[in-house]
C-alpha cells in the first residue's frame, strides 16, 4: 500500500469580493455583530461589551458598565473630538479598546487599519494613540502598527485565515477619556497580488513585505485553493501539541470535520486517531496509544489501544466513530 503522508483540503466558494468595514457594519443591536465583536482588554483577556445605547450625544455607543471604555459611531454629526461623521471612535480611560473580527471561512484577506486623531478639522479632546499599549494580533500572532505622523498608526497586509480565526485591533491612549478614530477594513481577496481599492487610501503600491508568497492563480468566479494542513511528507509519528504542518504520520485515512471546523483523521499505520484544532492548527492524539491491539472500553479514548483504524465519521450528536 502506498503511504500517504500529507493532508490536503480544497476550498471552493463563489466569488463575491466581500468586505467588512468596522464603521459600515457597526451596530448596537447585538454583540457579536456578524463578524465583529466589540470589547476591551483586561489583564490580557478580551471582554465583549454588554451595554449599548443610542441616546448619547455623540451617537451609538457600546461600553462597559462604568462607561470608562467606550466604542461609538458618530451617527449624529458630533462636531468635537476629531471624529468624522459615521466613523467609529475607540475611547478609553484606563483600559484598552478592541475590535475583533472573526473569519467566516478559509480565504485570503487583505487587512487595512488607520488609527489616529487628525481626520476632522475640529478637535480639542482627541486622544493620542499610544504604540506601547496598542496592538494587532492576527490568529494570535502579533503585528506592528506603523507610526506615520501626528499620532497616526497604520497597517496593511495579506493573510490567509481559516474559519473562526481572528483579527483583533486594540488601542491605548496617552491620556484618559480621549477619542481615537479607527478605520478598519478587511477585504476578501481572490488574487492576493492585486491591491484592493479601500478608502481612506493607506494602501502601499506593492505587496507588503509581511505578505505570504507563491499565491495561487484564481478565476474571478470561483476559488480553488489547495493547502497542506498537516504533515511534512515523512511517514512516521511525531508532532503532538505543535503545529500540524510540522507533524508526521503514516497512512492518514478517513478525514472528517466537526461543526467547529476541527479536523479528525485516522493515523492508520500508527494505530491512532489525530485531531487538528481549527482555531490554532495544533495537532493532538484524539484516540490510541500506538499499541496495535484492542483495549480501553469505558475509559479515555487517548488511553485505548487501536489496531489500524480506518473508517471515521461524526454522528448527529457530534460523537466520533471509528
Amino acid at each position: 500500500m502506498c503511504c500517504l503522508v500529507l493532508l490536503l483540503l480544497v476550498f471552493i466558494a463563489e466569488a463575491a469580493s466581500k468586505s467588512w468595514d468596522l464603521a459600515s457594519n457597526y451596530s448596537i443591536n447585538s454583540n457579536p455583530n456578524g463578524q465583529w465583536t466589540y470589547g476591551y482588554l483586561s489583564s490580557g483577556s478580551f471582554i465583549p461589551f454588554t451595554r449599548s445605547q443610542s441616546a448619547v450625544s455623540s451617537g451609538d455607543e457600546w461600553s462597559d458598565a462604568a462607561r470608562s471604555c467606550t466604542m461609538w459611531k458618530n451617527t449624529k454629526g458630533y462636531s468635537a473630538c476629531g471624529i468624522d461623521v459615521n466613523k467609529v471612535s475607540l475611547s478609553c480611560d484606563s483600559c484598552t479598546i478592541s475590535a475583533k473580527w472573526t473569519a467566516p471561512y478559509a480565504h485570503y484577506y487583505y487587512v487595512s487599519i488607520v488609527m489616529g486623531n487628525t481626520y476632522a478639522s475640529s478637535g480639542g479632546c482627541t486622544g493620542n494613540v499610544k504604540s506601547s499599549g496598542s496592538a494587532l494580533t492576527i490568529n494570535a500572532v502579533s503585528y506592528a502598527l506603523t507610526y506615520s505622523s501626528s499620532y497616526i498608526y497604520t497597517y496593511s497586509g495579506y493573510h490567509f485565515l481559516y474559519s473562526n480565526q481572528t483579527i483583533v485591533v486594540s488601542i491605548a491612549q496617552n491620556y484618559g477619556a480621549g477619542n481615537t478614530q479607527a478605520v478598519i477594513n478587511i477585504v476578501e481577496v481572490d488574487s492576493p497580488s492585486t491591491v484592493p481599492s479601500i478608502s481612506p487610501t493607506v494602501i502601499p503600491s506593492s505587496v507588503p513585505s509581511n505578505s505570504p508568497t507563491n499565491y495561487p492563480s484564481l478565476s474571478p468566479h470561483s476559488i480553488s485553493v489547495i493547502s497542506t494542513i498537516a504533515g511534512t511528507g515523512t511517514g512516521s509519528y511525531s508532532g503532538d501539541n505543535g503545529q500540524a504542518t510540522a507533524a508526521t504520520f503514516s497512512i492518514p485515512t478517513g478525514i472528517v470535520i466537526d461543526s467547529s471546523g476541527n479536523v479528525y483523521f485516522n493515523n492508520w499505520n500508527n494505530h491512532r486517531v489525530r485531531k487538528i484544532a481549527a482555531s490554532t492548527g495544533i495537532i493532538t492524539t484524539y484516540a490510541g496509544t500506538g499499541s496495535a491491539s484492542y483495549s480501553g472500553d469505558g475509559g479515555q479514548a487517548s488511553s485505548a489501544a487501536l489496531y489500524n483504524p480506518d473508517g471515521l465519521c461524526i454522528d448527529t450528536a457530534g460523537k466520533k466513530n471509528f
